[in-house]
């Protein structure tokens, strides 16, 4: 879920070769979660910080969220999140851009992996 916000859609292709740099480059948006979930039928019903949580639309009894209620209420609104995340700093900005800005921000931080990711 991370830093990328409501509607800008992130995730990384998958790659075998793959080898996590200790930066931003890692796993998918919430925006993207939420796409899946609406092709593979299932309701995002919790986010805690960097995690959502997920049961298929039949057996739901839980308020679904959307990824935007899931972003505000599980990572952007939470007090103690600059704190628990120190190592976000560097993207803090995004969270106050629109998404045009947002995408051509991203772009930016991810030169070095063009091609590697989807960003919309």
């Amino acid at each position: 879920m991370k830093t990328y916000h409501p509607p800008i859609s992130f995730s990384v292709k998958y790659n075998e070769d793959h080898v996590w740099s200790e930066d931003h480059f890692y796993g998918q948006s919430v925006s993207m979660v939420g796409r899946l979930c609406k092709k593979f039928n299932y309701d995002i019903v919790e986010s805690h910080y960097n995690n959502l949580f997920l049961i298929p639309r039949e057996i739901n009894k839980f308020k679904s969220l959307t990824p935007e209620e899931a972003y505000d209420m599980g990572y952007r609104n939470k007090i103690d999140r600059k704190m628990k995340f120190p190592w976000n700093d560097d993207m803090e900005e995004l969270l106050n851009m629109g998404r045009e800005d947002g995408i051509v921000f991203l772009e930016n931080k991810f030169e070095k992996y063009s091609g590697k990711y989807i960003l919309e």
